[in-house]
């Protein structure tokens, strides 16, 4: 694992406080890690983080904002977000 760089290693992690951006809504939240890769297409990235709302549960609430969530559905969003980012495929 260290003999990659660090963009490489395909990880991810949840910090204590959950990082997630105020100004993004939790779809795009979700959304952001994958985007950065610049690996999929804009439809397979929603599709993908529809799959990760439908997980966790937090569909009805994609367009909302992290300030309007509880600190668990924050936690499940940033568990979402971790988890798809770091996984290629279910």
């Amino acid at each position: 694992m260290t003999s990659l760089v660090p963009n490489h290693r395909n990880i991810g992690m949840v910090f204590q406080k959950y990082a997630l951006f105020p100004h993004l809504t939790i779809r795009q939240n979700i959304g952001f890690p994958l985007r950065m890769r610049r690996r999929m297409q804009k439809i397979a990235i929603a599709r993908r983080v529809d799959e990760m709302l439908e997980l966790v549960q937090l569909t009805s609430y994609a367009e909302r904002y992290p300030n309007q969530l509880s600190g668990g559905q924050q936690q499940r969003v940033a568990v979402a977000r971790a988890w798809r980012s770091s996984r290629p495929s279910f």
